[in-house]
């Protein structure tokens, strides 16, 4: 279990217990034992933990169920308030799916970090026109854990943020992760003023959008600081999958 407060891992283990003797068991992780565990159970909307759990993830890639968020997620989620059946056969699908060898999906070369439900997917789907795929944070810690465990090409910032604002976000990612070979962070913000385009160039922003967004701009964001993964062509070299010249090749409603 990664997260979760004492009263929810009490009523966890107490929930396991009762799986003793049956087909599929379930007993919570001792992080002093010699073992490793099979799976794992993470709180997502603790951004401490699933930070944690993604810097596992790089050690070794292990099944998981997550609670409360998806962030791109592709196993199992269940939210809360936890249901035990529920909870239970989202576990056992996943033990079964982690016996079985399966293809590691490469990481996403994107994060997209916004509390705006409506914002997220917008930009998955105009990132996914891009060849592009994203994941997701609903705040300024949870960016900063998230790019601290993964190697983000770019990283799409909004400035107003529950916690941090994105201006302080960015100085942290930056801090991080400060050479060349780090994420571009781009300001995704309504903010426009010149001050605020000001802030964000002093906290080392790459690029700075305003909502809406310019469709041509947007496309030349995303041709500049993301390369979307490639297919290997039998019959010529690999073609780019976004055209810094041809907005039509990345739409973008404004």
């Amino acid at each position: 279990m990664i997260g979760f407060d004492a009263s929810e891992r009490d009523l966890l283990s107490e929930l396991f217990a009762r799986t003793s003797g049956k087909a599929t068991a379930f007993v919570p992780f001792d992080p002093d034992s010699t073992g490793e565990p099979d799976l794992y159970l993470v709180d997502a909307a603790d951004a401490t933990a699933y930070g944690e759990y993604r810097v596992l993830c790089r050690r070794e890639d292990k099944p998981a169920v997550l609670v409360d968020g998806s962030l791109g997620h592709p196993g199992e989620v269940v939210e809360r308030p936890l249901e035990d059946e529920r909870l239970l056969a989202a576990l056992e699908r996943t033990l079964g799916q982690g016996r079985e060898p399966a293809a590691v999906a490469a990481p996403a070369p994107v994060l997209v970090v916004d509390d705006n439900a409506s914002v997220r997917a917008f930009m998955e789907a105009r990132l996914g026109a891009c060849g592009v795929r994203a994941d997701f944070a609903e705040s300024g810690e949870q960016a900063i854990a998230m790019a601290g465990a993964h190697d983000y090409q770019c990283v799409f910032l909004d400035v107003l943020l529950p916690g941090i604002d994105g201006f302080q976000a960015c100085r942290a990612i930056k801090a991080r992760r400060p050479s060349a070979a780090g994420a571009a962070v781009v300001m995704l913000t309504g903010r426009s003023s010149p001050m605020d385009r000001l802030r964000g160039t002093l906290a080392g922003c790459d690029a700075y959008l305003t909502k809406p967004l310019d469709e041509d701009r947007f496309a030349e964001v995303v041709a500049r600081y993301v390369r979307p993964p490639q297919p290997a062509r039998a019959d010529g070299p690999r073609r780019p999958a976004v055209r810094s010249d041809a907005g039509a090749a990345c739409p973008v409603a404004s």
